[in-house]
């Protein structure tokens, strides 16, 4: 008897530890599943969010090469000018701070809502570079670490010519057409986006 006792002792034991081992082998699947399934879908909804901020962007730009391209924008008639950019300003006023144009050496010619929210012609220089060397769009950030008023520049080149000139004639470039958007703008979209809800 006590040999049957331990042997059924010891096998109750093995089936302990085998029901333990399989139950802790289960949860953990369970929870590493848990985990996977939250992964993926934080990464979908990170995604999504960065997917319609690139939407947004993407239709600012469209929206500053038709401006680029207008032959009130591209003389230097300022009221023309100013015709011309009010409407889209309005249109895009609730994703934007200001819509500005400036000439070559990034002196403001016209701007909404006003000249005195505009990039300085020293923080405009690098981008004024970038977009007559490369006749393309360009996107940048300007940071103010004395007032930490950031912003996003979103800009277009402005050609004399009609079109877009290439790299390759400089003397063609006009200067720019630019959005601007504060990163405090920026951080409240993303935080709308992420919970649905306006900080306000």
């Amino acid at each position: 008897p006590a040999l049957q006792i331990a042997t059924v002792v010891a096998f109750a034991a093995v089936l302990c530890v085998a029901v333990l081992y399989i139950a802790k082998t289960t949860v953990d699947q369970f929870l590493e599943s848990g985990i996977a399934a939250y992964q993926r879908s934080q990464l979908s909804h990170v995604q999504n969010i960065a997917n319609q901020l690139g939407a947004d962007l993407a239709d600012l730009y469209r929206w500053l090469y038709s401006l680029s391209q207008n032959p009130a924008i591209k003389n230097s008639d300022r009221a023309a000018m100013q015709d011309a950019i009010a409407p889209v300003f309005t249109k895009n006023g609730g994703q934007v701070d200001g819509l500005f144009r400036v000439d070559r050496n990034g002196v403001v010619v016209n701007a909404l809502p006003d000249a005195d929210a505009a990039p300085t012609a020293a923080e405009l220089k690098p981008i004024l570079d970038r977009a007559r060397d490369r006749g393309a769009p360009v996107t940048a950030a300007v940071r103010r670490y004395k007032d930490g008023r950031d912003v996003m520049v979103l800009a277009q080149p402005v050609f004399a010519a009609q079109g877009n000139a290439s790299a390759g004639q400089p003397d063609a470039f006009a200067g720019l057409v630019l959005f601007t958007i504060s990163l405090n703008r920026l951080n409240r979209e993303v935080f709308r986006l992420n919970t649905g809800f306006d900080q306000g």
